[in-house]
């Protein structure tokens, strides 16, 4: 029986490795079962025996024919699939043995497993270093990244100006190149940026024009994969027009959605993933056509999304590179998308609407965390309910945050009546803090930080507005479908305007905070990670 795997991140590739591997076997199980109760001479071709039956052979000539074009630096799903040919025919094929040896080396090498061909068995290899395959991918994700950059900066800088000026700037440019990191942390960023600086400076001074600079500036920026926190959307330069470019905004948001679809399913994947590895024994029969369904996605995303990078001509270059990127960093386990998926106006939209909710989101939780803890430390019980007078509290607060939230997202048509409502309720939590005997410096400290809130939801609000608007001045109304006002604001993962009277009806039926402990409530103020769909119960 197979142990179960290490655990940690570095186990993220290894993992869906060893999740792909068992599927692949599988499979090969369930069509020996089939041909072998379906053609008399199924056994016999399949282990090398005399006789043979048409459609044995046919089958075994497709799988030679895909053993013959197999791309071992392909993605996982397409290595499973051939370990399926090779596990079947190993037994009458030269080559699918040797196919077969491939890739148990080709597991072994670059995820640290062992198949066993005899036992049928996958266990972690103890002398191969659980983060090679992490790091691996990273490093190929990087060097992808980098490569991608330094092509887009050296044909931009080739119109710009003579070869014989470049020789300092190509230099700059290969530092920052080479160094280059995927998941940077803040020292390694600030190196990085003091050589994208430099490399600025040797442009200016190789008389490189403005706007050209700006221009690769930004490609090293969006390729990099790290845009900063407070990285100014709006000041990014426009290099695409999808009024102009044929196809341009039509294959845009084709290729937006199939990202999500794509990250999204090979999320599912590592679910299902991780409870295949911690449970070795776990029947996989039992959801392998949930399995085979999530690969077929995966495929089809896969191939769909590479087509339109090869082909679609309202594509910028530096679209066409992160999208290549983005198929095979989703394809090796790297789900975590960027705000900024494209780079027309549109996308750089959506990109700051994000990253502004975040900001929003993060601001809320910490502030709504803080009162919490504050209500706790007071002894209103409102953390277990230890009395009806806490009960009223909570349901209060409850009805408060709700209302913060639809103020700052501007889920509500008006800003000043949510404003006011959330004031009011402020003076409600007030005077039953004050009913419950409260302390007053607790009181004060719990109503100054509650009107801080409500203050920083509306400026929020009033922000994303203005940001709206300068968003529609700029795009001079070619994107209808972004709304600009308060009430229209829509969030991937909260409801829309459409829904906000719902929702406020049913507010004593909805509770909101999150009653945890002080250090959970300093985890959960941080940002969130990208949304991940859960896989099938297993």
């Amino acid at each position: 029986m197979s142990a179960p795997l290490a655990t940690g991140p570095a186990g993220r590739s290894q993992r869906m490795a060893h999740l792909l591997i068992k599927v692949a076997l599988h499979r090969a199980n369930m069509l020996l079962a089939q041909w072998s109760s379906a053609y008399t001479a199924a056994d016999s071709e399949l282990t090398g025996g005399a006789g043979g039956d048409d459609m044995i052979s046919r089958h075994r000539a497709a799988a030679h024919q895909r053993m013959l074009n197999i791309d071992y630096q392909g993605s996982l799903e397409e290595l499973a699939a051939a370990l399926t040919d090779a596990w079947l025919w190993r037994g009458s094929s030269t080559l699918a043995a040797e196919t077969l040896a491939n890739l148990i080396e080709d597991f072994n090498d670059e995820y640290g497993l062992i198949l066993d061909p005899d036992t049928a068995t996958v266990t972690v290899d103890p002398a191969v270093d659980l983060g090679w395959a992490e790091w691996s991918n990273e490093r190929v994700s990087a060097l992808n990244r980098s490569i991608s950059a330094e092509k887009f900066a050296k044909n931009t800088l080739s119109v710009a100006i003579p070869s014989e000026q470049r020789r300092e700037v190509d230099q700059q440019l290969r530092r920052w190149a080479m160094p280059f990191s995927r998941f940077p942390d803040s020292r390694e960023r600030l190196r990085l940026n003091a050589i994208r600086q430099d490399f600025d400076a040797a442009m200016q001074r190789a008389a490189v024009p403005a706007a050209t600079r700006e221009a690769i500036q930004f490609g090293l920026i969006y390729l990099s994969g790290w845009l900063p926190e407070s990285f100014d959307f709006r000041s990014c330069p426009i290099l695409v027009d999808t009024a102009t470019s044929p196809g341009g905004e039509a294959d845009r948001a084709q290729i937006r959605g199939m990202l999500h679809e794509y990250a999204a399913a090979a999320a599912a994947m590592a679910a299902y993933a991780d409870r295949v590895a911690d449970n070795p024994a776990l029947p996989l029969g039992e959801h392998i056509t949930d399995i085979e369904d999530l690969l077929a996605r995966m495929d089809r995303h896969r191939r769909d999304l590479s087509w339109f990078a090869d082909n679609s001509e309202g594509l910028h270059s530096l679209e066409r590179s992160m999208v290549r990127c983005l198929v095979h960093e989703i394809g090796h386990g790297d789900i975590a998308l960027p705000d900024l998926l494209l780079i027309d106006p549109h996308s750089q939209h959506l990109a700051e609407r994000q990253q502004h909710d975040r900001t929003g989101r993060s601001t809320l939780e910490t502030a709504e965390h803080r009162i919490i803890t504050a209500l706790d430390a007071a002894g209103t019980g409102v953390r277990d309910l230890t009395d009806t007078g806490a009960e009223a509290i909570r349901t209060t607060w409850e009805r408060t945050i709700i209302h913060l939230s639809a103020l700052a997202y501007r889920w509500t048509p008006d800003a000043d009546v949510a404003r006011a409502e959330c004031r009011r309720l402020a003076g409600e939590l007030d005077r039953q803090l004050a009913h419950l005997a409260v302390p007053a410096e607790a009181r004060a400290d719990i109503h100054r930080t509650l009107h801080d809130t409500i203050d920083f939801a509306e400026h929020h609000a009033h922000d994303g507005i203005q940001r709206d608007r300068q968003w529609a001045a700029r795009s001079i109304g070619r994107y209808s479908d972004i709304q600009r006002d308060i009430g229209a604001h829509l969030s991937p993962d909260i409801p829309g305007p459409s829904q906000t009277t719902e929702i406020l009806d049913a507010l004593p039926a909805m509770p909101h905070a999150p009653w945890t402990s002080l250090s959970e409530a300093q985890r959960t103020a941080l940002p969130p990670p990208p949304e991940r769909q859960a896989g099938p119960a297993l």
